[in-house]
């Protein structure tokens, strides 16, 4: 799943870019968040809410607790879906 949070003023900038499994483009103003689920769960996870996926993000870093207030509508979150196989060549 691909989502925003805001960027809190109060956050020190990050060296390298990355903390705690997050990583932050370019812009100042939010982080960019990959959250990782497994294939087939999107479903599942939306039966508990845009709280179930923000208690489960909070529950890997706490830190970011004052962000994922913003994340009020799964509207704000993308299924990006991706799949690791062996290619032979190109």
């Amino acid at each position: 799943m691909w989502f925003r949070l805001p960027h809190l003023p109060e956050e020190i900038d990050v060296p390298g870019g990355a903390f705690g499994g997050f990583a932050r483009g370019d812009r100042k103003d939010y982080w960019q968040v990959a959250f990782v689920i497994a294939k087939g769960s999107s479903q599942s996870l939306r039966t508990e809410g845009i709280e179930g996926l923000r208690r489960r993000i909070l529950e890997i870093e706490p830190r970011l607790a004052k962000n994922v207030e913003s994340l009020t509508d799964w509207h704000q979150v993308s299924l990006l879906s991706v799949e690791s196989s062996l290619c032979q060549g190109w």
